[in-house]
């Protein structure tokens, strides 16, 4: 038996407060590896974390050596924690000899004999090798080579058995055999920092760009979720109202709106669905940023330091969420599968548009959980929600799926908006021309541009306000009519409208 990860959490701080030092960053780090490499071996990742995260805390009970192996073993058993008093007996012996422990032998002869005798029960399974692996590639500043870990074990004590420094090269070997894959690829080496945020007052803000879409809103909801479960306090919000297809997913599946903010103050934030500060409607320093949840491509410098930090070039970002989720060993219920579910139907044009083979997997769980029978019929009512533009002014219209980017030192934007039919079309974007040159200085762009796509016919109108903008649309391959282009197709404005843009900014 052992306790959920919050509980976990609880009785590590707890633990940290009687005796503090080094050995918290080493306890988080040691949990994140053995998640990482749990969920590789397809062994239970949540476990792992919590039998990780609690291998050291009977330091609980003050600076002791290998006194700490039977405080563990007590402390954890009194709680009626088994597997985890287990843990903090085997994690010092890979080979099950208490003679082999690097450090000094504190314990009375009543604690070494419980030492030595319960040593001599266990048979050893893959959880007893995984936390032994892990400790040795724990330092308390992050994931460490295992020869540089064992060595700086071997200069503060004086020494290290080599039966056991060649035990654990094999359970490294072992493990990456399981995994396929090297173990500081799979523990995320180059970029896993310990960060203390769990359990703190104060909250992390998730938060979607702004103007939010499906995708954006649904992964700020199930992410802030996932955080909570995992011991952070964590709350979603957005910058701006909710559109009308956001408001059909939370109805459906009964869920909050995200409270609307005006200032995140100097609160610590994590960003999803985008990756630049200045699209999430915020003043946001670059130090307050502590996560990036994104599948957009990165153009800027991301920090190294970052709590968390996933960026994969995939249909919808909550897949990613999803792919955390299974990661963590946390359960996905019925509501947050429905908001994973509708961002990705969302983002993928119903996995008609940019669809990736992890897009195919989280689609098919999710569906699965969800229980949504019809799905073209639940995807038929979201998108007409979108396309409803009823009781909106014409600058509510233009912001409902506005972007505004930064290239070079150029400020640009991009609204786009979806129309049924051909009338409905070419009245739209001579509405969208008045709205841009109405409402140039407020947006606080260099060049604006509005694209206007018939649902029904697959093509597009496009309008740029700014002298760049004209030129930037004379360029493209289409037919111009009095200030506003049109097309025979419809082009993406994430794959085809951006880069476009950008490659002319920076030729300029």
């Amino acid at each position: 038996m052992y306790p959920d990860r919050r509980k976990a959490l609880e009785l590590l701080y707890e633990a940290h407060s009687h005796n503090q030092g080094q050995w918290l960053g080493h306890s988080l780090t040691c949990a994140h590896c053995a998640e990482k490499i749990a969920y590789f071996s397809d062994m239970d990742p949540n476990k792992a974390y919590v039998l990780g995260l609690l291998h050291d805390v009977g330091r609980r009970f003050g600076k002791r050596h290998l006194g700490h192996v039977s405080d563990g073993y007590s402390y954890m058993m009194s709680l009626g924690y088994d597997d985890v008093a287990r843990i903090c007996l085997t994690h010092s012996f890979n080979k099950k000899d208490i003679n082999a422990y690097v450090g000094d032998f504190d314990t009375s002869e009543e604690e070494t004999k419980l030492i030595r005798d319960k040593l001599e029960e266990t048979v050893q399974d893959d959880y007893d090798l995984l936390i032994q692996l892990c400790d040795a590639i724990s330092g308390s500043e992050g994931v460490m080579d295992i020869i540089d870990r064992m060595s700086d074990v071997k200069r503060r004590y004086g020494n290290y058995d080599q039966d056991k420094w060649n035990r654990n090269l094999e359970l490294k070997e072992y493990f990456e055999s399981k995994m396929g894959m090297d173990i500081y690829e799979a523990t995320d080496m180059k970029h896993y920092h310990p960060n203390d945020i769990y359990l703190k007052d104060d909250p992390v803000y998730v938060i979607g760009h702004k103007n939010p879409d499906g995708d954006a809103i649904c992964s700020a909801i199930a992410l802030s979720e996932l955080l909570n479960r995992i011991g952070i306090n964590a709350k979603a919000i957005t910058s701006c109202k909710i559109g009308k297809e956001c408001e059909y997913i939370l109805s459906k599946f009964d869920v909050e709106k995200p409270e609307l903010m005006k200032s995140v103050d100097e609160k610590r934030v994590i960003l999803v669905d985008h990756h630049d500060p200045c699209q999430s409607g915020f003043e946001i320093s670059d130090e307050q940023i502590i996560g990036i949840i994104d599948h957009h491509e990165i153009k800027r410098d991301i920090r190294e330091d970052l709590f968390c930090f996933r960026n994969e070039k995939i249909g919808a970002t909550t897949t990613i969420v999803y792919e955390m989720y299974r990661e963590k060993g946390i359960d996905i219920d019925e509501k947050i599968a429905g908001l994973l579910f509708s961002g990705l139907l969302s983002d993928t044009r119903n996995m008609n548009v940019n669809v990736h083979d992890e897009d195919i997997i989280s689609f098919n769980d999710l569906n699965r959980i969800c229980k949504i029978k019809d799905r073209d019929e639940f995807y038929n009512g979201l998108r007409n929600a979108y396309l409803d533009h009823s009781d909106m002014d014409d600058i509510e219209i233009f912001l409902s799926d506005f972007r505004d980017y930064e290239c070079d030192g150029t400020r640009y934007g991009i609204s786009v908006i979806a129309v049924n039919g051909d009338q409905e079309k070419k009245e739209m974007i001579v509405r969208m021309e008045q709205v841009m040159e109405k409402h140039m200085k407020e947006l606080k762009t260099d060049m604006l541009f509005v694209k206007v796509k018939d649902e029904k016919a697959c093509n597009m109108d496009m309008a740029g306000y700014g002298k760049q903008a004209q030129e930037i649309l004379d360029s493209m391959d289409a037919e111009k009519y009095g200030k506003y282009y049109t097309f025979d197709r419809s082009y993406s404005r994430k794959m085809h409208l951006v880069p476009l843009i950008e490659k002319w900014i920076r030729n300029k």
